[in-house]
C-alpha cells in the first residue's frame, strides 16, 4: 500500500522531540519534525510515531508529539505508545491521527479490539466496526 516510516522520538531537556534509533539507544540528533518531512518528501507514505518514554506505560499518547506532526504532515500519522483505556485511542483521534497502535493494551488487559473500537465509535469518531 506505501511505505510507512517508524519514528521513535524521545523528549529532550531543551523541549525538543528527537529521534532515536537501536531501540531507544541511539540519539540520531534529528528533530522528529524535520526528519518526518524529509521523509515524506523521499516518498513516505505514512509516519508511525512511538514515544519511546510512554511506550509499554499504559498513561496515554504523548498527544503534544502527535498533535505537532499531524497539523504539519501532508500524510496520515500513525500514533503509538501509552495506550492504557480506551478513552487514550480517542484522545489520539482528536488531536489529529489518522490511526492508533498499541500492544500493550491489548496483550495485558481483558480488552479485544471491537470493544476498544465500540468506545471510539460511541465518542463520535468515525471507525470501522465490521470485521
Amino acid at each position: 500500500q506505501c511505505i510507512v516510516l517508524s519514528l521513535d522520538v524521545k523528549l529532550n531537556e531543551k523541549g525538543k522531540y528527537i529521534v532515536w534509533a537501536q531501540s531507544g539507544k541511539s540519539n540520531t540528533n534529528k528533530e522528529a519534525l524535520s526528519w518526518a518531512e524529509e521523509a515524506v518528501h523521499r516518498g513516505a507514505g505514512e509516519i508511525l510515531v512511538t514515544s519511546i518514554e510512554r511506550d509499554g506505560m499504559r498513561e496515554g499518547l504523548d498527544l503534544k508529539l502527535v498533535k505537532l506532526l499531524s497539523s504539519n504532515l501532508l500524510v496520515p500519522v500513525i500514533a503509538s505508545g501509552g495506550c492504557g483505556l480506551s478513552k487514550h485511542f480517542v484522545d489520539g483521534y482528536n488531536v489529529g491521527a489518522s490511526a492508533i497502535a498499541a500492544g500493550t493494551f491489548f496483550c495485558q488487559r481483558d480488552q479485544n479490539p471491537m470493544q476498544c473500537r465500540s468506545h471510539i465509535h460511541n465518542a463520535g469518531i468515525p471507525i470501522r466496526l465490521e470485521v
